[in-house]
């Protein structure tokens, strides 16, 4: 778990210079990789990076302030065309956009952090020694939207671990009830529309597409391996600036527009922690330096009422 401990110390690094209103060194080393800011190619593609929000499977916010999609050039051109189709087809949807480039780093933290046995963890996520075409900027996961910012139903959400979200088993769910023609049709609307645009679908998610393999990938483009920068701080090494932080891990339990007291029944014996982070009122239980004990706990809360505890971090007093 020594990365994680890396990942988090670095995301105080990277978070700090991305806040500043200028370019990060994250977003530096992506340009000098040959890589643009999709809105500068096409500004009418929606972007929402799910892995810069807590919103996603591990219920972990992975990049802080950085809310930019970048891919390399080519790839940027040909989603700009994959829109232009789909627009010439139905003016009112849009592509909307959730994970283009990747580092390793994030990678990385992806597969330790996944609660997943190994060779279930294996079916839907690329393990960090054998790179994702994501780690190059060649590829890309979205959906389609109404003008509205509806989603088009695709029968599961994004990143959805199970069988159900696999193009390969369509016609099984859809013979089963699991799956209506509607959906499916939507899955085909947006294959067909990238796939016209020069990309690649693969058989296990319906919103992953490559613009080329990872063996074309290692030779045309630079691989992204962190999405932090050594050098970035100036006044003192990182040694000295790691050894002030201070990482405490909790189990977020639930979150809330309105502030429930902690002593409310709805959170049992337990002792709460409240925060207010991104317009919500959050609660948490447990506190610990350790990370394996913090999985530990955050299992034990999932077999009673707390289905969907996930770990948060905290750097000095802070949520990351």
């Amino acid at each position: 778990m020594k990365f994680f401990f890396i990942f988090c110390l670095f995301f105080q690094v990277f978070k700090i210079h991305s806040q500043n209103g200028k370019l990060s060194g994250f977003e530096k080393i992506l340009i000098k990789s040959g890589m643009v800011d999709l809105w500068n190619v096409d500004s009418t593609i929606k972007i929402f990076l799910r892995y810069s929000t807590d919103d996603n499977f591990l219920g972990t916010d992975m990049y802080g302030d950085f809310r930019k999609c970048y891919l390399q050039k080519d790839v940027a051109e040909k989603l700009k065309n994959a829109q232009k189709i789909l627009k010439k087809k139905f003016p009112e949807y849009s592509l909307l956009v959730y994970d283009a480039v990747r580092p390793v780093s994030i990678q990385r933290f992806m597969w330790e952090m996944c609660e997943l046995p190994t060779e279930e963890k294996r079916k839907y996520l690329v393990h960090p020694n054998s790179f994702s075409v994501h780690n190059y900027g060649a590829a890309v996961d979205l959906t389609i939207v109404y003008k509205n910012g509806k989603k088009l139903d695709m029968g599961t959400e994004f990143d959805f671990f199970g069988e159900l979200s696999q193009p390969c088993k369509e016609k099984r769910f859809l013979k089963e009830g699991k799956l209506s023609q509607k959906q499916i049709d939507n899955r085909l609307l947006l294959r067909r529309t990238m796939q016209k645009a020069g990309f690649y679908s693969i058989r296990k998610e319906w919103w992953h597409f490559n613009s080329c393999w990872i063996d074309e990938a290692k030779k045309k483009y630079t691989r992204i391996e962190n999405h932090f920068i050594k050098d970035s701080l100036e006044k003192e090494s990182l040694e000295e600036f790691f050894r002030k932080k201070k990482i405490v891990y909790r189990i977020q339990i639930l979150s809330s527009k309105k502030k429930i007291n902690e002593n409310d029944n709805l959170f049992g014996y337990w002792k709460i922690f409240r925060y207010f982070h991104k317009n919500l009122y959050k609660y948490t239980v447990g506190e610990f330096t350790n990370l394996e004990k913090a999985k530990k706990f955050m299992r034990k809360l999932r077999k009673s009422d707390f289905k969907n505890a996930f770990i948060v971090v905290f750097v000095d007093g802070k949520r990351n």
